[in-house]
Parts: structure tokens; C-alpha cells; sequence
């Protein structure tokens, strides 16, 4: 079984690589990364992604873009590192005051992904010489994941870090590109597995006589909790697919659509595809399409925070009086006891 840094950095790894597959590729696919040489100063995760996206990118596997990722070191004097050794107390200056630490977004123009804060184990804890530890991943135009830890760090600091660390990223990006130009495949030709656009319109209009009742549940009005606004959206979703599945099962151009799911012109096969995943990948869209439209509308999260407030955090010290030290952390429906 792989240990828990290992699962981490292969989740560091997927993040930024996952959304860049073509649209509709569901074929199986393994990456593996192995380190055979280590100088005992530099972290191996940005260049293990690094590495992983080298590999697809000249591969027959249809990734759209080149990906790269840095590791950012901003020193307690201002100064930025990227892709530096472990930064020692005699490398900086002054010592970092604080311990506030801030962790994993992602925002990119390729794609946006949710993105939880485990990964901040796979960063070293901060040394007094370092005011902010990054992991920055993304294309030559778009950044898709920053992971980061930081003492009291202003936003321009941060601001000014991820600037640096794209540059960088698109200096390896360019340079993935010469590699595939000199030793780069044909890239696989296939039929993606996605619902027609009849389909995704069909979608909408099931979902749509449903509105009321689903947008109160995406916007959280749901008496009970997270829990009953996922049972109200499971509803609609059961009643859409149930209706979309039969009318397209039904029509006459069914089995054309189930072959053109089932086959890719490289000759081979993706097993099990039925009419019940493309009605699942049109509710889905559906879904997406209406959420991000109330959002745009209400400027109000599903759990109805503003759009640029920040869930409360709500602390309980000494919860075990015999331990040496404890607390129950909660932010929304997590906790966690530590």
C-alpha cells in the first residue's frame, strides 16, 4: 500500500493533469512516477508532475496543453525563490513572525476544480527563514492549482509569488512543447463519450420544470442542513434521468448513439457505456449550467455566503483535559480533533 505522502503527491499530481484530458477520454490510464535519484535538498513532487505531464504530452494520450508545476519560497526578507532548496534560517535574512497559515485554491481559464487542503502535508513545515511555502501548477496561459502554506502573508506578497512562479511555469511549458515538436506521437483519435447537444438541451428543459424546487436546494433554502439539500437536488436528478433515459432509449436512434458511445476510429473499445452515462454527463451539465447562473444572479454560495466570504472557523480548546493539548476544529460540517 502506498504510504500517505505517496497518495498525496499522486493527488498533487492529478489536480493539475486530469482536467487538461480531452473532453469525453474515459479510457483507463496510469501514471507512474519513480524517483531514481535524489540530491536530498529539492522536493521531487513538482517535478514528478512535471515529469507525468512530459510523458502525456508527447504520448498518444490526447492532453490539450502542456503542464508544468513550481515550488514558490518566499524568504521573511521578500525575496521569491522558485524551484530553490530547502531555504535554511542563514539563507534569509530575518525570522517570519506568525503562524497563520493559508491553504489550496484553484482557479484557472482551462479549468476550476474543488480542491481540499490535505495536500499541505506534502509541503516541509515553514523554517524561520521562509514566509510562504507555494505548489503552482498550470499551462503557458492559466494556472490550475496553487497548494500553499504562509505566516501573515499580504495579498500582493502572494499575488506577486504566483506571477513569478507562471513565468516560470511558462518557461518548462515552452520547452515541453520543443520536446513533443522532435519526439512527440500522433495523438490518439476517438469519439468522446459525451452527450449530444439534443441531449444537454433536453436536459435543461427537464431540469427546468423542476426550478423552483432546485434552485431553492442549489441555493440552500433547504430546511435541514447540507444533508437535505443533496436529498432535494437527488430527487430532481432522479426524476430528470428517469424521463430523459426513457425517451432516448426509445427513439430511433438509439443504437446509433450507443455505437458511437461504444467505439473510437483508433479501433478500440470503451466497455460499458449506456445511454444511463450520457443522460448522467447531460444532467450534470445541466446542473453546472443552472448553478453558475444563480450564482451569477444571487451572488450568493450554495450554503449562502457571499462570494467573497470565508467560512467560519470555530474553535474549541482543551475538548480532552487530560491530554497535553487539544482542540475541536469545525468549519462547516467538518471537523476535525487535534
Amino acid at each position: 500500500r502506498p504510504s500517505d505522502h505517496e497518495i498525496l503527491v499522486s493527488r498533487l499530481i492529478d489536480r493539475p493533469l486530469r482536467p487538461m484530458l480531452a473532453e469525453g477520454y474515459f479510457f483507463e490510464l496510469q501514471l507512474l512516477a519513480s524517483v531514481f535519484s535524489y540530491d536530498g535538498s529539492h522536493s521531487m513532487d513538482t517535478w514528478a508532475i512535471c515529469g507525468c505531464a512530459a510523458a502525456l504530452h508527447c504520448s498518444t494520450i490526447p492532453l490539450s496543453k502542456a503542464v508544468a508545476a513550481v515550488r514558490v519560497i518566499i524568504c521573511a526578507d521578500g525575496s521569491i525563490r522558485i524551484n530553490h532548496k530547502s531555504v535554511d534560517d542563514n539563507e534569509c535574512n530575518t525570522s517570519a513572525a506568525g503562524a497563520t497559515s493559508i491553504h489550496g485554491t484553484a482557479t484557472s481559464g482551462d479549468a476550476c476544480r474543488d480542491i481540499s487542503d490535505d495536500s499541505r502535508d506534502v509541503l516541509s513545515p515553514l523554517t524561520g527563514g521562509q514566509r510562504a511555502e507555494l505548489v503552482v501548477a498550470g499551462t503557458a496561459n492559466a494556472l490550475l492549482m496553487i497548494e500553499g502554506e504562509a505566516a501573515e502573508l499580504e495579498e500582493d506578497e502572494l499575488l506577486r509569488a504566483v506571477q513569478e512562479a507562471h513565468e516560470a511555469i511558462r518557461a518548462i511549458c515552452d520547452a515541453l512543447d520543443l520536446l513533443r515538436d522532435k519526439v512527440g506521437k500522433e495523438k490518439q483519435k476517438f469519439v468522446p463519450v459525451c452527450p449530444s447537444d439534443s441531449m444537454k438541451s433536453r436536459a435543461q428543459e427537464l431540469a427546468e420544470r423542476h426550478g423552483h424546487d432546485l434552485d431553492l436546494a442549489l441555493a440552500g433554502q433547504v430546511p435541514g442542513g447540507k444533508s437535505a439539500r443533496d436529498e432535494a437536488i437527488f430527487a430532481v436528478r432522479s426524476s430528470v434521468l428517469e424521463q430523459l433515459v426513457a425517451e432516448y432509449e426509445s427513439a430511433s436512434d438509439a443504437a446509433n448513439l450507443q455505437a458511437d458511445a461504444n467505439s473510437n476510429s483508433g479501433g478500440g473499445k470503451l466497455e460499458g457505456t449506456s445511454i444511463d452515462i450520457l443522460a448522467s454527463l447531460a444532467w450534470k451539465a445541466a446542473l453546472a449550467t443552472r448553478l453558475r447562473t444563480l450564482i451569477k444572479r444571487t451572488n450568493r454560495r450554495p450554503d449562502g455566503r457571499g462570494l467573497e466570504e470565508v467560512r467560519p472557523i470555530w474553535i474549541q480548546p482543551t475538548v480532552l483535559p487530560a491530554a497535553h493539548g487539544s482542540a475541536l476544529f469545525t468549519r462547516g460540517e467538518t471537523q476535525a480533533l487535534a
